[in-house]
């Protein structure tokens, strides 16, 4: 019985040729974990010979990449499963730049299925949580508000057309447009760009509420309606174009194109007749989208505009001010320059607050981590007030850095003082 305890436990990487699926699911997870993907078959080798199991096989490098590709693929078809059975969406997006790249992220908030809990079959989740799904992440040529809403169209078009082509879409296929029905809400920051945003999505939702209407009453006609409304188009689009023998000369793309047209014109029309047959109530919830503006940015602004108004103060009250902050350059120019050159050394140097907390952030905390004193900074700091300190990160875009440096710069004055002291006193030429 010993020895049998003993015997290490065998585990095949693959069965019938194939990666097993629970390989699959650990090099994934690895791979989220923040194992590098070339590392992955490694790691799986000596965390089994850790357990004392011998694993036969390994995951070659480019097939873990493939497989993390899988699990995008597979996220990708649950969200659309999770869209299709949530009663509502609530959207969300932001973006940035980094080197001199435009990124928009995506989120949906929604209800999803309590798979933890117990239930009499296994497609049937009777209790739902509420939960924020990431969209992704994608470069972009702008910011602008009609990139934006393309994001979020190419993003429908992929995820329903993924579905659409895997077996699960091949038994039951997915509208897109649903995706803009269900859509109920957007929390975005408070720029008129993204106002723009919610009335382009706004103007979407609406297009696809009336073209599916529409397409409920062109069903709800009579067959002898349908053919004279068929009829009365086919001779409208030929009439357009000159003639039957104009048609007949149009490419095939372009008479497609003509008879997309007509269609979509068809069912907007007939999508606004059964819309507007509807009560004002059923209107307003065909319609209903709420807009949620973060107060970021008036926060923002009004810091911005707080130390614009105390800046122009000294002027307007010939109040000499604080003292500007200039360059050596500048400094050089405004004692020994011409008056000319003082003047534009003045001009350009600017003064008060934010730009001493500039200057603060460029010394302690420079974005470049091969220039600055930020460790210089840390270590001062241990040794007089007994821990460490991060200032903050003023030399990028963040959000009240300068509020957080000035609040850092009082109530630390007396060791920044000291601390620029000491450096002034390591350099050897002063």
């Amino acid at each position: 019985m010993k020895r049998v305890a003993e015997r290490p436990h065998v585990q095949n990487v693959k069965e019938g040729g194939l990666i097993k699926e629970s390989m699959r699911t650990m090099s994934r997870e690895l791979v989220k974990l923040g194992v590098p993907v070339k590392n992955v078959s490694e790691a799986v080798h000596s965390v089994a010979d850790g357990l004392g199991i011998a694993v036969t096989g390994g995951i070659s490098t480019r097939s873990v990449g493939r497989l993390t590709l899988e699990g995008g693929v597979a996220a990708k078809l649950q969200l659309v499963h999770k869209i299709e059975n949530a009663a509502s969406l609530t959207l969300s997006g932001d973006g940035t730049m980094h080197k001199h790249i435009n990124y928009e992220s995506r989120h949906i908030a929604l209800q999803v299925p309590d798979y933890r809990a117990t239930v009499p079959s296994a497609e049937f989740y009777p209790q739902t949580d509420p939960a924020v799904r990431l969209v992704g992440i994608s470069s972009a040529p702008n910011h602008t508000s009609r990139e934006q809403m393309k994001g979020w169209k190419d993003f429908v078009d992929e995820a329903y057309g993924l579905w659409n082509s895997s077996p699960a879409g091949k038994r039951k296929a997915m509208d897109y447009r649903n995706f803009y029905l269900k859509s109920l809400a957007m929390g975005t920051d408070h720029a008129n760009d993204q106002k723009k945003l919610k009335k382009l999505f706004q103007d979407t939702k609406r297009f696809c509420d009336r073209e599916v209407r529409g397409e409920r009453a062109l069903l709800m006609l009579a067959p002898t309606e349908l053919i004279h409304v068929i009829c009365q188009l086919t001779e409208k689009k030929i009439a357009d174009v000159g003639g039957q023998s104009a048609w007949d000369a149009l490419q095939a793309t372009e008479q497609a194109r003509r008879n997309e047209s007509l269609h979509q014109d068809l069912l907007q029309e007939y999508g606004k007749r059964a819309y507007n047959a509807l009560p004002p109530a059923q209107q307003q919830e065909a319609d209903f989208f709420v807009w949620g503006g973060c107060c970021m940015h008036k926060d923002l602004n009004a810091h911005k505009g707080g130390n614009a108004r105390m800046m122009a103060y000294w002027s307007s009250n010939n109040i000499a001010g604080p003292t500007p902050l200039m360059n050596k350059d500048n400094d050089a120019a405004a004692v020994l320059g011409k008056s000319a050159a003082r003047t534009r050394a003045e001009d350009v140097s600017s003064a008060g607050g934010v730009k001493l907390t500039s200057l603060m952030g460029s010394l302690f905390h420079h974005r470049d981590d091969k220039k600055g004193q930020q460790e210089s900074t840390a270590i001062f700091f241990e040794s007089q007030v007994g821990y460490t300190i991060s200032f903050p990160d003023t030399s990028n875009t963040r959000y009240q850095s300068h509020s957080e440096a000035a609040a850092e710069a009082i109530v630390h004055l007396p060791v920044y003082i000291r601390f620029l002291d000491f450096i002034r006193n390591k350099k050897e030429s002063r």
